[in-house]
Order: structure tokens, then sequence, then C-alpha cells
């Protein structure tokens, strides 16, 4: 979902550019429109993980399935999960896959949806940073 908003607003902005890698659009947005810094930040580390824990596992634990069948939920929600950030790759997909069954595991353990949007909002930072920094 993000990529399509940083593609559009890239387009929107003259900086054109044919490759699906969200890195290479974000940079390309930060080198010209410092707004887009912080707007990118607020997305990425509150708004992001709020909306996609409420969506990933708050919705799909509750719509689907008993309560002893967690195993099921984790995986369903960690899949989905993976397919909505539409990675190119396989390695990509694992990465998310992995990363939607462990928030899917912190939200079954403690019961509270608000550890996984913790969580995930701790896990975009570093991937903020990693934007920046590396």
């Amino acid at each position: 979902m993000q990529s399509r908003v940083f593609t559009y607003l890239n387009h929107i902005t003259g900086n054109q550019t044919q490759t699906p890698n969200n890195q290479i659009i974000v940079r390309s947005l930060f080198d010209h429109h410092q707004l887009m810094v912080s707007l990118f930040i607020i997305s990425m580390v509150i708004v992001t993980p709020i909306v996609e824990e409420l969506v990933f596992r708050g919705m799909v634990f509750s719509l689907f399935f008993n309560s002893n069948q967690a195993w099921i939920k984790i995986m369903l929600s960690a899949l989905l999960f993976s397919s909505g950030h539409e990675s190119n790759t396989i390695f990509g997909f694992l990465m998310y896959a992995f990363t939607g069954i462990v928030l899917g595991f912190v939200y079954w353990k403690s019961g509270k949806l608000q550890n996984s949007i913790a969580l995930h909002a701790v896990i975009n930072m570093v991937a903020v940073l990693a934007i920046f920094f590396l």
C-alpha cells in the first residue's frame, strides 16, 4: 500500500521511476521534498503499524476459526501480511511472512493488539533508519 502511495507521489512531483523498489522511490522523494520525509516517518512508524495490525492480526484473529486453532490464525495472518507487502522476490515474501508470524505470535500470547502494534512500530523504525543510514 505504501509503495503505491509513494510511487504516485513520486510521479506527481516529477521524479518518475520505473523500478518497483520501495527504497529507491523513497530516496528519490527525500532528495527533493523534506515534507515527504516527515510524512513517510509518521506513516511508517505510527499509522502503518496500527492499520496493519488491526487488519492482519485483529480482524483475522477475530473473524476466522475458533480459539484453539491459534497456529492457523498466525499462519493465515502472516501469509496475508506478506502478500499485502507485494514483495517481488521469494526472500522478501518469506521475510514478511516470518515477521507476520512473529507479530501474530506476540498478539496471540499477549492477547493485546497494542503489543503487536508496538513491535511492528519498532520493526518499521529499524527499516526507516536503514533507509536513511545504509
